[in-house]
């Protein structure tokens, strides 16, 4: 596990669940069906997990660069190390700040420049610049910038709708 898995495991997300999850609708994106084993933490929650491969069995089978969700679908987006992968990031942040609900918060875990990746499916990285422009239609509640020698590995940001 990396060290980013770990913080965003013991720090970034048991914060995020108490302060903002509640007993809403939550939508985790680009999970499989346990949610990476999360689905647990959220206790009371209406917790679902989204992607657009079927054959991980999420909740809910949709792809958030063109999403057919209704608007004001869910009170919270969790969005964590998907960015990366994704064709069209601005395409997939606007689906999520679609179906997010009026006053909702989301947390975004965004791979940057330092962070070293090993999947075929690495596509794009941004600098905590970047993803103050990528995040721009949302309110930015909070940011946490982990580095690797000096250098930015992951941003986790808070937002509300």
């Amino acid at each position: 596990m990396t060290p980013e898995r770990e913080y965003f495991n013991t720090m970034i997300l048991p914060k995020f669940i108490k302060k903002y999850v509640g007993k809403n609708t939550v939508i985790d994106i680009g999970k499989p069906n346990d949610g990476w084993g999360y689905r647990h933490m959220f206790n009371g929650a209406d917790y679902r997990t989204l992607d657009r491969q079927a054959d991980l069995s999420p909740d809910i089978v949709d792809d958030m660069e063109d999403t057919k969700l209704e608007a004001e679908y869910a009170d919270v987006i969790i969005c964590n190390g998907v960015i990366e992968q994704c064709d069209n990031p601005f395409r997939l942040v606007a689906g999520l700040h679609k179906v997010l609900k009026a006053g909702g918060h989301g947390l975004f875990g965004i791979m940057s420049v330092g962070f070293p990746m090993m999947q075929d499916l690495d596509l794009c990285r941004f600098t905590p610049q970047g993803v103050g422009r990528l995040l721009k239609d949302f309110k930015i509640v909070d940011t946490d910038v982990r580095e690797r020698e000096g250098v930015p590995s992951y941003i986790f940001v808070t937002v509300q709708k």
